[in-house]
């Protein structure tokens, strides 16, 4: 590497797919002299990017965060990185058919075309190894997609490069950010400063970290999302495709499995949350596989494990399917779920683009450019606004209250105007006691 550059008109930190996307979409907005730094190698740098299971429902209860999807959809077919094997969220209680009729009313209301609600044996024809016997129907949407989401980030840096807008910088580790007067000022690293008036966050599980460096928040907390992959699986072996069969949402278990070449992938919402500090994120030399990747905690999957057999008795029964990998993830939770966008409220200039997952990534990282570009983005973020968190949201109590209380509902059946049940008595006014005692 030739060395950093003295000066940036922006740079971006960490090159997942966050990271990738904002490089490329600003350049194609015109941004200039962008430097995208990653402190560990590329393609796959160690953040959550690298072990996602990379599968893309469409269907959100949110209008946004259904743009976005859709969006990074569109994104992702430009590219040619994506191949569409449908899925299929089974239901195993009336509840949940209820629920999946509401999923039917949103995919309409938002543009998804081609849902329907399906019994259970044509769930049966379309994944002829599940036990239909303990589940009454389901909610499929053919526009389900598995993406290449490290060579869609590849692909978007060439195309930055390309354009003689991006300087990339790999195995530069940030270690400082200045600010004067309000206003991000300086990136510092291990390897030399950059001046720069506008940053861009894009570190995932870092991001808070990073954040801090400037005196700003970044309201998240890095959490484990357990997955095993089985296999080989006999039924996989002549198949032509990474995913030939609908991927399945097991939601009333909080799980979900897919194909995974010869594997089968198995993952879990279901467990206790297991929170974790940027700060105590393991350094790329000290992880046997990725800083993101952390060791199994059998203990918290086994019960999973039984509700997987259930569902799959002769996948996950086999005795000849041996456990490929067995991983505690890191992803990003954060108070209400959703990503965290836009410039923060303490440092000018600086930009939060966190809490984003492979499904609405691009769209997200083109919205975000927008709104530096234009001051207006085509897609309405303010769900995701960075502005919407007060004072009392980012302390690590209400952020680790919420993000426990939220890991547990990610396939929850949730009433709209449902109200968060932790973190609460915080503020009371002089009536709560009374009302209390009246029975309000």
């Amino acid at each position: 590497m030739a060395g950093l550059p003295e000066k940036a008109r922006v740079v971006v930190i960490g090159a997942g797919i966050v990271g990738n996307s904002m490089a490329w979409h600003l350049a194609r907005l015109g941004w200039r002299d962008i430097v995208l730094l990653e402190k560990g190698t590329l393609p796959s740098p160690g953040g959550s990017t690298g072990h996602a299971s990379n599968f893309i429902y469409l269907t959100d209860h949110s209008k946004e965060m259904t743009a976005f999807t859709v969006e990074s959809v569109r994104q992702y077919k430009e590219l040619g990185v994506i191949i569409e094997p449908g899925g299929i969220e089974v239901a195993r209680t009336p509840e949940r058919m209820q629920e999946l009729t509401r999923r039917i009313t949103s995919s309409k209301s938002w543009g998804i075309d081609g849902v329907e609600l399906i019994s259970k044996e044509r769930v049966k024809e379309l994944v002829p190894f599940i036990n239909d016997d303990i589940i009454l129907g389901g909610f499929y949407t053919p526009g389900v997609a598995v993406v290449d989401s490290l060579e869609a980030g590849t692909l978007m840096r060439r195309k930055a490069q390309e354009l003689g807008a991006l300087t990339v910088a790999a195995g530069v580790e940030v270690t400082g950010l200045d600010v004067e007067n309000g206003h991000i000022k300086r990136v510092r690293t291990d390897q030399g400063d950059i001046e720069a008036e506008t940053v861009v966050i894009a570190c995932g599980v870092w991001s808070p970290r990073i954040a801090r460096m400037a005196g700003a928040s970044i309201p998240l907390t890095p959490a484990v999302h357990q997955m095993i992959d089985i296999g080989p699986i006999p039924i996989f072996e002549h198949t032509t495709s990474e995913v030939s069969f609908p991927i399945v949402r097991d939601v009333d278990t909080n799980m979900y499995e897919r194909q995974h070449g010869t594997g089968f992938e198995i993952g879990s919402y279901a467990h206790r949350a297991i929170l974790m500090e940027a700060d105590d994120i393991p350094s790329i030399e000290a992880s046997a596989l990725s800083p993101t990747m952390l060791p199994f905690t059998q203990e918290d999957f086994d019960p999973q494990l039984e509700d997987a057999l259930e569902l799959f008795p002769d996948l996950v029964g086999d005795e000849k399917a041996g456990v490929k990998l067995a991983i505690n993830g890191l992803l990003s939770l954060t108070p209400d779920g959703n990503p965290i966008i836009g410039e923060t409220p303490e440092v000018k200039g600086l930009w939060s683009a966190a809490a984003i997952w492979i499904k609405e990534a691009p769209g997200v990282a083109k919205t975000v450019a927008e709104w530096m570009t234009n001051g207006e983005p085509e897609i309405d973020p303010h769900g995701s606004d960075i502005a919407r968190f007060y004072d009392h949201h980012k302390t690590k109590q209400h952020i680790d209250a919420r993000t426990s209380e939220g890991f547990n509902k990610t396939y929850g059946i949730v009433h709209p105007m449902e109200q968060w049940a932790s973190i609460r008595g915080v503020r009371l006014s002089p009536f709560y006691e009374r009302e209390k005692e009246l029975g309000a």
